[in-house]
């Protein structure tokens, strides 16, 4: 998913959603967002900065992607809204379950 504007466009590429809908009494069930940030040419855009919001309880989690643009979040369960950001580039929203 991109958002395009008159210069750049950033794209948030989640690779792998390990997010469990629950969890058995007296086990810790945590999950990981892992992705790319790339821009309209596919190219890795490395220092953007997302924020991983838990839907339901307003907990965030924060990251910075890498040199290769990927970015590795761990979650509790529940539905987010990550958002990336990186100047010169419009902000990137997307819902995830």
């Amino acid at each position: 998913m991109s958002l395009r504007t008159g210069r750049a466009t950033l794209a948030i590429g989640l690779l792998f959603l390990g997010i469990g809908a629950g969890a058995a009494k007296a086990q810790t069930t945590t999950g990981t967002l892992r992705g790319n940030i790339t821009d309209e040419t596919g190219g890795v855009l490395p220092g953007a900065t997302l924020e991983a919001k838990n839907d339901d309880t307003g907990f965030t989690r924060n990251a910075t992607t890498a040199g290769n643009g990927f970015f590795n979040i761990s979650v509790q369960p529940g539905p987010y809204t990550v958002t990336a950001t990186l100047p010169s580039f419009r902000t990137e929203t997307r819902k995830v379950r």
